[in-house]
C-alpha cells in the first residue's frame, strides 16, 4: 500500500476469519479474501489502471479507482460475451478522463500489456 506517495511492503498472516497484513510502517489491516485479492492485483482507491473498452468505444483508457462498486453507481459496463466473468463483487467505480464508469476488474481479465487483448481487459498502472 502507499501513504503520501511512499510504498510499504506487508507480511500476510491468517487470523480467522481475516487475512492480516502487517505493513513495514507498523500499520495493520484485516482484510477479507476478496479485499486481499484486490490488493494483490493493485486495485484500491486512488490506484491507477488502464481499461480496454473496445476499439469502437475508444480502446484503452487510463483512470483512477474511486471506490468499490455500489448499486448507487448504476449499471456495470460489461464487454459483450464476458457477462459470466463480471459481477458487482469484482467491480469498482473508476474516474476516466471523460467521466466515471463502473467496471468489473476480475483477475481473470488482468493483462500485463495492451497489445492484442479483448474488450474488458485491464492492467494496473500503480507500482
Amino acid at each position: 500500500r502507499s501513504f503520501d506517495g511512499t510504498w510499504f511492503d506487508g507480511d500476510i498472516s491468517f487470523v480467522n476469519p481475516y487475512y492480516r497484513v502487517t505493513y513495514s510502517d507498523g500499520d495493520i489491516s484485516d482484510l477479507t479474501a476478496l479485499e486481499l485479492r484486490f490488493l494483490a492485483d493493485l486495485v484500491f482507491p486512488e490506484a491507477t489502471i488502464s481499461f480496454h473498452s473496445g476499439d469502437l468505444d475508444g480502446g484503452w483508457s487510463d483512470g483512477t479507482v474511486v471506490e468499490p462498486y455500489h448499486k448507487k453507481h448504476g449499471a456495470l459496463w460489461v464487454p459483450k460475451g464476458y457477462e459470466w466473468q463480471s459481477s458487482a463483487t469484482h467491480s469498482w467505480l473508476v474516474q476516466f478522463r471523460d467521466g466515471v464508469a463502473a467496471v468489473a476488474l476480475p483477475t481473470e481479465r488482468k493483462v500485463e500489456e495492451r497489445a492484442d487483448n479483448p474488450p474488458g481487459s485491464w492492467m494496473s498502472l500503480s507500482n
